[in-house]
């Protein structure tokens, strides 16, 4: 083979190699401009695709930053996942203090089953526009006891969140009871989802990473009980802060994709 003959094969090479970059970087321009563009339709709407009927919200469990008040518009159900089951009387949270329950005593019924059921019914009562509301206790075993540092540890906060995702989707009865409530006439029912977090774990994984984890297993819950969420009453994750609906909202859509990416080649498998 010639000199002339080589350089041609050389060059040819270095050629077919720049076309395949080139190709490649186009594949990840065009990949890159699909996610930002889901992620900033997702932004306008609060709508996860794959997530029917869940609402990402930037509000507060009382309405937009800053509220002190309720801004409901029709009654609602809140789903709390703080650690006041774990307490002898309610704190002064925000939510509690609006209430009206801050300082009162937590139900004896309520102390005394905390990590034997997931849902517990707490306290319920009306605001002066006559708008009903309700708190139901979340208490996902060991959520807010201190875990040990390490994987470990690790392992243990992130199931407790995976459980409260769990029990937000598949709900053991609680989507019965929201639609016997809307055909009671309650058809502006709202459920108020409030994002979990252990404070007592927060030296082990950040509040951001509780959140990023929590959000991508209510993603997976969902696809794994399609249609739980899409009728009835409206759902509504309260991310309290546009950086936490962020994070959110881009952890569930980013598992909802790896979800299809697996169902996707398991189906070509078959």
């Amino acid at each position: 083979m010639g000199k002339r003959e080589e350089l041609f094969i050389a060059f040819g090479v270095i050629l077919f190699l720049l076309l395949a970059a080139g190709l490649y970087w186009l594949c990840r321009v065009r990949s890159r401009r699909a996610v930002d563009s889901a992620l900033e339709e997702i932004r306008l709407t609060g709508l996860v695709p794959g997530l029917q009927g869940i609402q990402f919200s930037a509000d507060g469990v009382l309405g937009p930053a800053g509220a002190t008040e309720p801004t409901w518009e029709g009654a609602v159900v809140v789903l709390d996942t703080s650690d006041a089951p774990l307490r002898e009387v309610y704190p002064n949270t925000e939510l509690f203090c609006a209430l009206g329950i801050a300082g009162t005593p937590v139900p004896e019924s309520v102390r005394d089953y905390c990590g034997d059921f997931p849902i517990l019914r707490g306290p319920e009562g009306c605001l002066p526009s006559g708008k009903s509301w309700s708190v139901l206790h979340i208490c996902p075993l060991g959520l807010h006891d201190p875990v040990q540092p390490g994987q470990e540890g690790v392992a243990e906060l992130e199931e407790s969140l995976s459980q409260v995702a769990q029990i937000y989707v598949s709900g053991w009865g609680l989507h019965r009871d929201f639609d016997k409530r809307c055909a009671g006439g309650e058809v502006d029912l709202t459920v108020l989802m409030t994002v979990p977090f252990s404070d007592a774990n927060s030296g082990i994984m950040s509040r951001a990473g509780q959140v990023q984890h929590f959000a991508s297993c209510l993603a997976v819950a969902s696809r794994q009980n399609p249609g739980k969420m899409s009728s009835g009453p409206r759902f509504k994750l309260c991310c309290d802060g546009e950086e936490m609906r962020r994070i959110c909202t881009e952890a569930a859509y980013n598992a909802t994709r790896e979800i299809d990416k697996h169902w996707g080649k398991a189906g070509a498998a078959r």
